[in-house]
């Protein structure tokens, strides 16, 4: 057949609207270029708010354990101090001054009294000066003018005046061991001269009595230390800016200075509101009995607390001492990192603005050009072309879109033409279709009438093989029969051996039992000879005790005759009556007994002769059951012999009948091959039929597509 060929007319159809989307601004990739160079920045920040908290904690840690270390050295150095008062204060307890004064109290000599006194004035007043952190010393005293150091004097009533206050109780509990506290205004109102509680800042305290008078009254021993000695400690010591260290006294007193630009100030902490002991977090340092640290609100603001407790030698005083550091003194030696990660993270942010617009730019630009031109070639125009200078991948881009459309050009140019040779050719197959349609149909009619005899055929084999089936099962029958027989032939075979067996065996039983019967009768007859040697010698033994009794007659009458010299012959012939009596009657005993055995002897041989005979009978009648026996066996194995020819033609017939059943299926599988291999044709026909009236359909839409083709090719420009 031919097909038909001519070029496609260079049609140029009017432009067409565009499907293609517009790119958003959020969607373009300038936009994600920009993004994801951003995002590159996050990691920075990232690492500088993890290396400036990591910085913070660091040095927050650091720092509070160097602060915790310097309150315990102040710690140390205020114990030092507390010590040497605890251990002055034993000095003025067992000192000869206050022995003298005690001793001279109350007493009538009012010289030795004044001059105890004195002398314990001048005591006092040496030991002040000795020490430059002790405000006063007072020894408060019942019934007598208390001592004082200068400027300090107490009346004589004021022990009278403080016998019911806490400070007098307190110590008569502590029985004689020093405490300490923070002020002591019943006592400083005793006094002679006022004193400013702000000139001493820590008090010891404590009870003293006379050794030699038992039954005084107490007297109260009290030494102020100066408030500088805590001022000059805490004036050393600059936890920070903004940083407060106080000191706080069992019964309260709240001592502390504030670090404010370099400068340590003395907190007012007449006030409430700069007492730590008014503050929420207080209550965690009372409940703890050893140092440590936390973190609070003071003043509205963050702090680091540490605390400790001032112990002496002797003991814990019950004096807090607490530092309160602002956490803001931390963040600030951590800025520096802050600092750092800032401007780091600016400039990288400005290269990468930089760059990701420089990139973009040149990015967006090629793909414009190229989204311009791909806009063309939607619309049909496949004259457009691609310019581009670059070395890159978009350069590369460029290049394959622009063969792209070199290719497209070359693709529909040879679509024309194919789509015109295909009209021509959907033609040609249509015709040539109905006629294959025609000749198809008169062989599907000719297969359907083979397929027709063919199922006939394979009927009448099936019918065959019935019959056969059935004749089949018949023989089965007769062979399982003959099988039976020749099973049961050979059990009565076995079972006759078994038997002839036996009878053999009784037969030599008979013949052992009648030895036996004879030699019976010989020993009997044996025995009967014995007990008549027996009797013999019965007789014999009758005689001697016959003749034992006559002398024993003998014996006792000549023992009457001898007399009394004869009595003891006469017992002895008396024994051997008795001897020969006895004798006498175990013989005839005997002689019974034998005469028994022999009547019982005689009956057994008797017997004996009675059981030869009819074992003689029993033998006659073995050896005739012996004959039977072995007839049957050989009656037997001719009867088994026949059951196995028998049972050999039947299997002979049975594999005939195999191969006429093997035979009668081949025909019959063969006719059912034939016909369904018709049916398969007559069907395969009919398939055909159907294909090629589908081929003649499809034809005629593959020419209603080429005639579309043809005419959507027209819309194209390519020259």
């Amino acid at each position: 057949m031919k097909f038909l060929k001519r070029k496609p007319q260079s049609v140029h159809s009017p432009s067409k609207k565009s499907n293609v989307k517009k790119v958003g601004m959020f969607s373009s990739i300038k936009t994600k270029l920009i993004t994801g160079f951003l995002i590159c920045i996050i990691p920075i920040v990232l690492v500088g708010v993890i290396s400036y908290n990591s910085a913070f904690t660091a040095i927050k840690d650091t720092a509070s354990s160097s602060i915790l270390q310097t309150m315990q050295q102040t710690n140390e150095k205020l114990a030092l101090t507390l010590d040497n008062i605890e251990a002055l204060s034993s000095q003025i307890m067992l000192s000869s001054e206050v022995k003298e004064y005690l001793s001279v109290k109350g007493s009538e000599d009012t010289f030795l009294e004044i001059q105890a006194i004195s002398n314990l004035n001048d005591y006092i007043g040496r030991l002040k000066v000795t020490n430059k952190y002790m405000e006063s010393i007072t020894f408060l005293v019942d019934s007598v003018i208390s001592v004082a150091s200068t400027g300090y004097g107490l009346s004589a009533e004021a022990y009278n005046n403080l016998k019911d206050s806490q400070i007098v109780a307190r110590a008569k509990d502590m029985d004689g061991r020093i405490f300490w506290t923070g002020f002591h205004p019943e006592i400083d109102e005793n006094r002679s001269s006022s004193i400013n509680k702000n000139n001493y800042g820590l008090s010891a305290v404590r009870q003293i009595r006379n050794i030699n008078r038992v039954d005084d009254e107490e007297a109260l021993l009290i030494i102020d230390v100066k408030l500088a000695l805590i001022e000059e400690t805490f004036n050393k010591i600059n936890l920070g800016n903004n940083s407060e260290l106080h000191i706080i006294s069992p019964d309260g007193r709240d001592i502390g200075t504030r670090a404010v630009n370099d400068e340590i100030q003395l907190i007012d902490t007449t006030e409430s509101t700069n007492q730590i002991i008014n503050q929420d977090f207080y209550s965690k340092i009372i409940s703890s009995d050893v140092k440590g640290s936390f973190t609070d609100q003071y003043n509205n603001e963050e702090y680091m607390i540490m605390h400790t407790n001032l112990e002496t030698s002797a003991g814990d005083t019950g004096y807090k001492l607490i530092g309160l550091v602002p956490t803001a003194n931390f963040r600030h030696a951590a800025g520096g990192i802050r600092d750092v990660t800032i401007i780091i993270t600016v400039i990288a942010l400005i290269i990468a603005l930089s760059t990701s617009l420089v990139l973009s730019l040149g990015i967006s630009s090629a793909l414009q050009r190229v989204l311009e031109v791909s806009q063309r070639v939607a619309k049909g125009d496949l004259t457009a072309n691609l310019n581009s200078k670059r070395n890159d991948e978009l350069g590369v881009l460029t290049g394959s879109i622009n063969s792209m459309i070199s290719n497209m050009r070359e693709l529909i140019s040879g679509a024309a033409n194919t789509a015109y040779a295909v009209i021509e050719s959907s033609k040609v197959v249509g015709d040539t279709s109905e006629q294959i349609t025609i000749a198809s149909n008169e062989v599907a009619r000719t297969v359907q009438e083979i397929a027709q005899g063919a199922s006939a055929q394979a009927a009448d084999s099936e019918q065959g093989a019935d019959t056969m089936s059935n004749l089949a099962d018949k023989i089965n029958a007769v062979s399982e029969y003959t099988n039976d027989i020749a099973e049961f032939s050979d059990s009565t075979i076995r079972l006759t051996e078994e038997g002839l067996i036996s009878v053999e065996d009784l037969e030599m039983k008979a013949k052992e039992t009648t030895a036996i019967n004879q030699e019976i009768i010989v020993d009997t007859q044996e025995l009967s000879g014995h007990s008549e040697a027996i009797g013999e010698i019965i007789k014999v033994i009758e005689n001697i005790a016959a003749q034992t009794n006559l002398l024993s007659l003998n014996a006792a009458i000549e023992a009457a005759r001898a007399g009394d010299a004869g009595q003891g012959f006469a017992v002895v012939a008396e024994e051997i009556r008795k001897l020969a009596s006895q004798s006498a009657s175990a013989t005839k005993n005997i002689s019974d007994i034998i005469i028994n055995t022999q009547s019982q002897t005689a009956r057994v041989v008797e017997r004996a002769k009675s059981s030869e005979d009819i074992l003689r009978t029993h033998n006659i009648a073995v050896n005739n059951t012996l004959e039977v026996f072995k007839k049957i066996a050989g009656s037997m194995s001719e009867l088994a012999q026949k059951v196995k020819d028998i049972t050999n033609e039947v299997e002979e017939m049975n594999n005939h009948k195999n191969q006429a059943m093997k035979a009668i299926h081949n025909i019959s599988a063969v006719s059912e091959e034939i016909a369904a291999s018709t049916e398969e044709v007559s069907a395969s026909s009919e398939e055909q039929v159907s294909s090629i009236e589908e081929l003649n359909s499809h034809a005629k839409e593959l020419e209603k597509a080429a005639a579309k083709l043809e005419a959507s090719i027209k819309n194209f420009r390519v020259n």
